[in-house]
């Protein structure tokens, strides 16, 4: 990741924890592979991966706000960059072990805040 520059940058690192688990559950679920096999409609998204209530519509409409996925006459397709990052690189299975790999990374940090502060406020 490259060095924080402007302010923007901050605000967009705020929000990166989000938009990771988004682009991590769409290489778990399998989604960019379906999609770059054929479109799919929100509704036949949401069917194919059994997601429950609205949650699968948002979470489309989350992807396609950052790029991961665009919009096609068919429904939704992955994006050009992401066919080249993702899909054009290595296979899905690869790409499961990697978010797996970095999930594990990331624990660490995840409940830092939280121990911090139990440690500080103790009597």
């Amino acid at each position: 990741m490259k060095p924080l520059t402007t302010v923007e940058d901050v605000y967009l690192l705020l929000h990166a924890p989000a938009a990771t688990a988004a682009l991590e559950a769409a290489i778990t679920t399998g989604l960019l592979w379906m999609l770059a096999e054929k479109p799919m409609s929100a509704d036949e998204v949401v069917k194919a991966l059994n997601i429950p209530g609205r949650r699968g519509h948002y979470w489309l409409q989350y992807l396609q706000s950052f790029g991961i996925l665009e919009a096609v006459s068919q429904g939704y397709a992955p994006s050009e960059v992401v066919r080249k990052a993702i899909l054009d690189t290595y296979s899905r299975e690869s790409w499961q072990h990697l978010v797996v790999d970095e999930d594990e990374k990331d624990a660490c940090v995840h409940a830092l805040p939280r121990f911090c502060m139990q440690t500080h406020l103790k009597p």
